[in-house]
């Protein structure tokens, strides 16, 4: 969903395993995204999030009412 937070795809993607045996324990996650995280600059850490994808049509979906 957001483009400065694809390092966390791989740690999600084991925290998400389908059998939870294969997801990683809380100590493994934490370790991993202190490890994910140490490799980032300070500036990067920062960074307002972005959108991965910007709506190009932002009221073609919406229904009669405005909602």
């Amino acid at each position: 969903m957001y483009s400065n937070l694809a390092f966390l795809e791989p740690l999600v993607a084991e925290m998400t395993q389908e059998e939870p045996a294969l997801r990683p324990t809380m100590d493994e996650a934490v370790d991993r995204f202190a490890a994910a995280t140490a490799r980032l600059s300070d500036r990067a850490m920062t960074k307002s999030l972005r959108r991965r994808w910007r709506r190009r049509f932002p009221y073609l979906f919406r229904d009669q009412e405005g909602r």
